[in-house]
């Protein structure tokens, strides 16, 4: 306890700090650009050519200045950064003896900080206890049998699993919108998630699983025994799941025949549709667990694909070929390990705050928003909103204009459809209802279900999760939003989205930002307008594309479904063959959003000169339409390109003493924009390298891989830098999106 009370009274000692050098920060805003820009020319290493490797060039001395063991990028930085801010806050909270949400938040900060010896078995035991279960590896007498050893109920115990967070075991099911009405919920209900799908960290090995049971007591032989088993029962599932027509995980052969049109049929039905289809599975039961509540057979509506029922149907013939035992088993180790990254195990106690802050972050994100809203952003909510929905704004117009410039030769109905969703997205800062009368007590009301122990981290964790899935399985109910309602909505989204200080674009049609990029190093309203849009400015295009790009623009302005949008998608195959991108998943849509909104946050700063020719171009930007100085030949150049932002003879006068490295060359206005825009995606590249994580798992390329694959496909990239044709970063084929 000692060690707590002196961590958080370092803790109390960095909050006044901070908070001075908040202070003292304002008090030197006049030289907020001079500054920008000192670091901003600190993080590059111009010992390389930008024609030759963009990336390195300009991060290639960003890990130098942000050298730490809490994170490896810029967004891990800026994540950081927030979970110190928040951490200040709950501080100043509790010296001020608040009481509500914060002491909420401080209850459940604190039992995690302070938890001593985690361990993944008490877990096991609260829900148990909750479930009214008996796990086979916590019977108190090992000599008496097991008491479900003849009668198991795994429909019961997965559903109420569901509840804490266990899915995609036997059974995936999630809450979405319907097809064709976006403004009702349903339940889907799929098959268990293949291996090419499910998360790592919940892959069963067998020498690990061996090391569990030998923790629990098991002798080694009985350890070599059951995990056999229970590995037997992974290999049966993954078989079955094997034979069955699925389509791969957000991937598709590139092909014509199958863009977006997927082989498969997704039914929509009643649970008593469902009930006669696949009368192998009590679904009733399975509901009743899963959503803690009688369902109405009639009226709960299902989603479900035309390859999961022969899996549905195999399923209960499948387990029954093990043993209850093993089965149990089975789900009490995926549940174990859908926790295990939650606890704070092996950390310094900096490493644990930070994890622990994440946690307040991801399971309550209302409260979160709340604190950051009311200690950090309020007090420039109006300057900071007003900017960033003029960035947005004019985003979205010269997003427009390309749509009318047609370079995808979109017919009109096309066009159309890409310009009313357009017309209808929203740009929503912070996801706390802000415009609230009263937003303490709404905040507070919303969370009254729960209460935090300063001392009880397991039960305080369930309790998040358990209130997290409740609330989104609540949607299926579909009670109607009142016609005249104007208070802002609440969005709830998974852990990582809601721990997450990075913009998303989500199904509403809204541009979500989060509060952590809302600072420097990435984003201030007195910035320099350059400064805005060629960084904060590029990321809003690059979510606002996300829109348009392989899954989402099949949905129309209102969430809907619309075939329309499949008839768009096939506009777009001159691009994706341009990449000689092999799959149509997740990390090319990421490129998509990186290319086009790249050219749009461009455009949008330099003026609607840059969209002149977009109706000629073609998808495929040769080096036959560049001349040999790498400038169109019809381009006329703007005197804010021509005009060198930082030169040699334009100094400002409080850095004329500075070091030359941070002044050299004469940067113009083009290629300051584009060193700013990569900035966000800085990193420590050899030690990401070293955690080995695969951009499948990521959704999206690597930093270094993201800059040299989709910035040249701007060809004002090569203009700005001079690069001669064929050089890495002016190949002499180039994709055009939009």
């Amino acid at each position: 306890m000692l060690r707590a009370h002196y961590f958080v009274f370092a803790y109390e000692i960095f909050v006044v700090i901070y908070m001075f050098a908040i202070s003292a920060t304002g008090a030197a805003g006049e030289d907020i650009d001079e500054n920008y820009v000192r670091q901003l020319l600190g993080n590059l290493n111009t010992s390389f050519d930008p024609c030759e490797d963009f990336y390195a060039f300009a991060c290639g001395n960003w890990a130098q200045h942000y050298d730490n063991d809490a994170y490896v990028d810029v967004p891990g930085y800026m994540d950081y950064e927030v979970n110190k801010q928040l951490l200040s806050a709950l501080l100043v909270d509790r010296a001020a003896n608040k009481s509500g949400i914060a002491q909420q938040a401080w209850h459940y900060y604190w039992s995690c900080v302070n938890l001593n010896a985690p361990a993944l078995n008490t877990f096991l035991r609260y829900v148990q206890q909750a479930l009214h279960f008996e796990w086979p590896i916590l019977r108190a007498d090992w000599q008496r049998p097991w008491q479900n050893a003849t009668h198991f109920d795994w429909l019961r115990v997965v559903g109420g699993l569901r509840a804490y967070g266990l899915n995609g075991i036997f059974i995936t099911q999630d809450v979405n919108v319907r097809f064709a009405n976006a403004t009702q919920y349903l339940l889907e209900v799929h098959a268990q998630q293949p291996p090419a799908v499910a998360p790592p960290a919940l892959v069963l090995r067998l020498k690990d699983v061996e090391s569990i049971f030998i923790n629990f007591g098991l002798t080694e032989p009985e350890a070599r025994n059951v995990s056999a088993g229970v590995i037997a029962l992974e290999k049966s599932l993954n078989d079955a799941l094997s034979t069955l027509t699925l389509p791969p995980p957000s991937t598709s052969n590139v092909s014509e025949a199958n863009v977006t049109r997927a082989n498969f049929t997704s039914l929509e039905m009643n649970v008593n549709d469902l009930i006669e289809l696949v009368p192998e599975i009590d679904w009733r039961g399975y509901l009743l667990h899963t959503l803690g509540r009688e369902v109405d057979l009639e009226q709960q509506l299902l989603q479900t694909y035309s390859y999961d029922l022969p899996y549905f149907r195999k399923l209960p013939a499948l387990l029954a070929a093990h043993s209850n035992e093993t089965i149990a088993y089975y789900i009490m180790l995926k549940f174990m390990f859908q926790l295990s990254g939650d606890l704070p195990t092996g950390m310094t106690d900096v490493q644990k705050s930070t994890h622990c802050m994440r946690l307040l972050r991801g399971y309550m994100p209302l409260a979160a928003n709340y604190l950051y809203e009311e200690h950090y952003y309020k007090h420039r909510r109006v300057a900071s909103d007003a900017a960033l929905h003029r960035i947005f704004n004019k985003l979205r117009a010269n997003f427009a204009q390309l749509v009318n410039a047609n370079a995808l030769q979109l017919n009109a109905a096309e066009r159309a459809y890409i310009l009313a969703e357009l017309d209808g997205m929203q740009l929503r800062i912070g996801n706390v209802p802000h415009e609230a009368a009263n937003l303490t007590s709404q905040v507070e009301e919303y969370y009254a279900d729960i209460n935090m122990s300063p001392s009880d981290f397991y039960g305080n964790h369930l309790q998040l999760i358990y209130g997290s899935v409740r609330r989104m399985q609540a949607r299926l109910l579909n009670v109607p939003r009142a016609a005249n309602a104007t208070q802002q909505l609440i969005y709830e989204h998974n852990f990582e989205t809601s721990s997450s200080s990075s913009p998303v674009k989500i199904f509403d049609n809204v541009v979500l930002v989060p509060y952590g990029y809302l600072q420097l190093p990435l984003y201030d309203h007195r910035l320099d307008a350059l400064f805005q849009y060629s960084l904060f400015g590029f990321i809003l295009a690059h979510e606002i594309m996300h829109a348009y790009d392989l899954f989402h623009i099949v949905y129309d302005q209102h969430g809907n479904f619309n075939e329309l949008g499949l008839d768009v998608a096939q506009h777009y195959w001159s691009f994706i063959n341009c990449t000689r991108q092999t799959e149509l998943n997740d990390v090319l849509s990421e490129n998509m959003a990186d290319v086009a909104g790249l050219r749009v946050a461009y455009q949008t700063y330099f003026g609607p000169e840059e969209i002149s020719t977009a109706a000629e171009q073609p998808h495929n930007i040769t080096a036959d339409v560049l001349k040999t100085g790498s400038r169109f030949e019809n381009e006329t150049p703007t005197q804010s390109q021509q005009q060198p932002v930082i030169g040699l003879n334009e100094i400002p006068n409080s850095l004329a003493n500075s070091s030359p490295r941070l002044w050299l060359g004469n940067f113009t206005r083009p290629q300051l924009f584009f060193i700013n825009s990569v900035q966000f995606l800085c990193a420590n590249m050899p030690r990401i390298d070293a955690l080995n994580v695969q951009p499948m798992h990521l959704g999206h390329d690597m930093h270094d891989v993201r800059v040299r694959r989709n910035w040249f496909n701007l060809e004002h990239f090569a203009a700005a830098f001079q690069c001669a044709r064929d050089t890495p970063m002016n190949p002499t084929e180039k994709c055009r999106w939009w």
